[in-house]
């Protein structure tokens, strides 16, 4: 299967795009979506609607795939050009369909508990602020503190 937001090199040819199992969001010159995570969260919604629509996803992958989005939409900032309508939708999706209470206990190895905080102003069981989640994960992108913390596992992860 290939999902992905970039030209299609037509590599992998046995991954027929009628066969649904090749999702590329690249039409006439540009990516449709800012985020391959925006794809992924999509067909997890997807998958959802056909078994339990009323079911949320685990926090942890929720808020993977939030602060991804974030990230490469510029957290949907219009100036950046990069967000579309699409991820903003996932965006939604994500911070109503998950559980956030599942991650109250989840104690993230990167970030401090002021960070943790902020994204988190109203407590680790509720909807985490979007502004403070990219702000924290923009900041440690560049933070060579970060960086020297983390495994050469980590880092390639």
């Amino acid at each position: 299967e290939i999902v992905d937001h970039h030209k299609d090199e037509s590599h992998h040819e046995q991954v027929a795009a009628d066969s649904g199992k090749r999702i590329i969001a690249f039409e006439n010159g540009h990516a449709t979506v800012a985020s391959t995570c925006t794809l992924v969260a999509e067909r997890l919604f997807q998958s959802m609607a056909e078994s339990d629509s009323s079911r949320k996803i685990d926090g942890a992958l929720g808020l993977s795939l939030l602060g991804v989005i974030l990230l490469d939409s510029i957290n949907m900032n219009p100036a950046a050009k990069k967000g579309t309508p699409r991820d903003e939708e996932a965006i939604q999706q994500l911070l109503k369909r998950t559980d956030w209470s599942s991650c109250a206990d989840t104690v993230p190895s990167l970030m401090d508990d002021a960070t943790l905080e902020k994204i988190f102003p109203n407590g680790r069981c509720n909807i985490p602020d979007r502004k403070a989640l990219f702000d924290a994960l923009i900041g440690a992108k560049s933070d060579p503190k970060f960086w020297l913390e983390m495994s050469a596992m980590n880092c390639l992860r």
